[in-house]
């Protein structure tokens, strides 16, 4: 009888330690991880075409409150893989919210060009909705009358003249 209390203890605490150490493998990631590092994985999801992967991944820069240029460069980061994944709607309020947050930053130009060629993108022909035209139109003119001489600024204009 006493041995069997004793394999019973044994077991007993075999099954305890097995849980326990089931309970500490986790797959979850680790609560504080350095931006740099996770914008470095954002960037190779974006490279290599996972867009919701990068987005996500640049959510968790953006929410590290690292820096405001951090933060600023995964608002952008953000709005650019919604535009490479085709989703021109969500990629046109992403730069309008980047252009509000940051008028001075040095991407805003680009932003308001990513923002008009997002209006541009959505159009599908004469016999639906125009408000993409219209949008894309206005935004085009905008971006000109503010950054002429930009790097953007012909193909805008060829854009327009289309």
């Amino acid at each position: 009888m006493k041995l069997s209390i004793r394999w019973t203890l044994y077991y007993s605490l075999c099954a305890l330690s097995l849980l326990g150490a089931a309970g500490c493998a986790t797959t979850s990631e680790p609560v504080s991880r350095n931006p740099e590092m996770m914008a470095k994985e954002a960037e190779a999801f974006q490279s290599s075409r996972r867009y919701e992967d990068a987005i996500a991944q640049w959510k968790k820069v953006k929410d590290s409150y690292a820096s405001p240029e951090m933060t600023a460069l995964a608002e952008i980061k953000i709005a650019d893989a919604q535009f490479d994944n085709g989703n021109f709607i969500e990629a046109a309020a992403s730069y309008e919210e980047f252009r509000k947050l940051h008028p001075n930053n040095e991407k805003s130009a680009y932003a308001l060009y990513r923002q008009a060629l997002s209006y541009y993108n959505q159009i599908t022909g004469i016999d639906t909705d125009q408000t993409p035209v219209t949008n894309a139109v206005a935004f085009f003119e905008s971006f000109l009358k503010l950054y002429p001489t930009s790097e953007y600024a012909q193909e805008v204009r060829n854009k327009l003249e289309v």
